[in-house]
């Protein structure tokens, strides 16, 4: 039983960590432009900070030009999350729009084995 605690207890810290870690990440978030923030944001599956960063006045279709002019769409391609998509999608991400190697979001998924 004393493994069994002790496991429970590295848990319990790990979330803790994990979740003082979110909410460090957040309070940095809100230094970034807003286009950033949906940007990493989408491609980190993190639907709550999307919706602040839209909120805060971050572009549905924001180009980071520092990144290949990847839009949020395309980022949350990149990181496999059918959820951010559909939600970019639902608030008027452009699905046409393309990155600076003339790849839209379908290419970047295609590429990358999301095929259905």
């Amino acid at each position: 039983m004393g493994d069994t605690r002790e496991c429970e207890v590295s848990e319990d810290s790990s979330g803790e960590a994990e979740l003082e870690q979110e909410v460090s990440d957040l309070e940095d978030a809100r230094e970034l432009h807003p286009g950033l923030v949906l940007s990493r944001a989408a491609q980190g599956r993190n639907l709550p900070l999307m919706a602040e960063a839209l909120a805060h006045g971050a572009d549905i279709n924001w180009v980071n030009d520092e990144d290949e002019s990847k839009t949020p769409l395309i980022q949350a391609v990149s990181g496999g999350s059918l959820i951010a998509c559909e939600f970019l999608l639902q608030n008027g991400a452009d699905v046409n729009q393309r990155d600076s190697r003339g790849r839209a979001p379908l290419h970047h998924a295609t590429y990358l084995g999301h095929t259905g």
